[in-house]
């Protein structure tokens, strides 16, 4: 890859970066301008951008021309982010000198302990909230994705009897912040599908509105790309995913929304630095990320592992951080200091391990 190539990516995924907080539109140095969503639900920006726009048809599922009312799809409710100022707001993943991350830059896990709720099959994490009361959890046996919710009033309770319904993925669903939402690949791999509940103790059903038809911009070949691995942030406002090439290797993408009302807007490459791309060779997946947006979980498929990437202020890039070992997907709870994560071998169970 040449020099004004690499140069040419970093800037396409820079605003991402950045801001991780905007639909789209720079300010005048280039870079995204910080975007947040003020108490009464109004966007703000300190640049002015522009944000993703609302209306449009309804259609099937993200390159397909879902639809983007940007008062359908998120349900409403559900505890803040913690990055970002006020509010439910977007992420400032380059935040002042004196801001430390939420995520420690040299981690270790403890001894997993299994999670009583696990399941006689073989069972892959989705998503825990922030604050630990909602799990999900999914078994694929024989073509069949069968997904797994359970919640819990605190932390001293056990989780309740899970819900559990079947749903057409072949991957693990992301967790939106409240439990009340979920995004998940379609079945053929070429679009994304929203789906909502108005309980906890309610199934998940598809939802009215699909705020997709901003995720692709005007890419004439996202009908015909294959997608994998959504992860929603914390703050439900940035949607991670992978597009797989021909021969399964992925490159992670991610988009974000002003609100969660809104659509998604155009995704961006998530900008990895060289070694930690090299390293993963298309098999990395991320898998979770913290709620100031600094530091990326992950696991590779190669290896078998877990193991985090931490933004560098100065390149604008995540590089290598922790190596978790020998763990399956995983996703830190609010303060970085548990890992809720599956087993990558021996019993294929839930676990959580303690981050330090």
């Amino acid at each position: 890859m040449t020099a004004s190539m690499t140069n040419e990516r970093a800037l396409s995924a820079l605003a991402l970066l950045i801001a991780l907080a905007v639909a789209s539109g720079c300010g005048d140095d280039g870079r995204a301008p910080f975007v947040g969503v003020d108490e009464e639900g109004g966007a703000s920006s300190a640049g002015g951008a522009v944000t993703a726009g609302s209306g449009g048809t309804s259609g099937s599922g993200a390159g397909r021309g879902g639809s983007s009312s940007g008062s359908g799809g998120a349900a409403p409710g559900g505890a803040a982010g913690t990055g970002g100022t006020g509010g439910d707001t977007g992420w400032n993943p380059v935040p002042e000198p004196d801001v430390p991350a939420l995520c420690a830059e040299n981690m270790a896990a403890s001894t997993p302990q299994r999670l009583a709720i696990s399941t006689a099959a073989a069972d892959v994490f989705a998503g825990i909230t922030a604050d630990e009361l909602v799990l999900a959890w999914m078994t694929i046996e024989q073509g069949v994705s069968t997904l797994y919710t359970a919640s819990r009033g605190d932390l001293d309770s056990d989780f309740s009897v899970p819900l559990e319904q079947t749903i057409a993925t072949p991957d693990p669903v992301a967790l939106g912040r409240d439990g009340l939402e979920l995004v998940h690949v379609d079945a053929d791999r070429h679009g994304f599908s929203l789906w909502t509940r108005a309980a906890l103790d309610e199934a998940f059903a598809r939802a009215p509105e699909q705020p997709f038809s901003l995720l692709f911009g005007e890419d004439p070949d996202a009908e015909n790309e294959r997608y994998a691995d959504p992860v929603l942030s914390s703050n439900a406002l940035t949607l991670f995913f992978a597009r797989l090439d021909a021969g399964g290797r992925r490159t992670p993408f991610a988009s974000v929304r002003i609100s969660p009302a809104a659509p998604w807007g155009p995704s961006q490459p998530v900008a990895l630095d060289e070694e930690l791309e090299a390293a993963g060779d298309g098999r990395l997946q991320i898998t979770g990320v913290s709620g100031d947006g600094r530091t990326l979980f992950l696991w590779n498929e190669t290896r078998g592992s877990a193991l985090t990437a931490t933004l560098d202020r100065t390149t604008r890039e995540f590089a290598a951080g922790s190596e978790l070992g020998a763990l399956g997907r995983g996703a830190p709870n609010a303060d970085c200091s548990r890992l809720y994560h599956s087993s990558s071998r021996g019993t294929l169970d839930l676990h959580v391990s303690a981050l330090r």
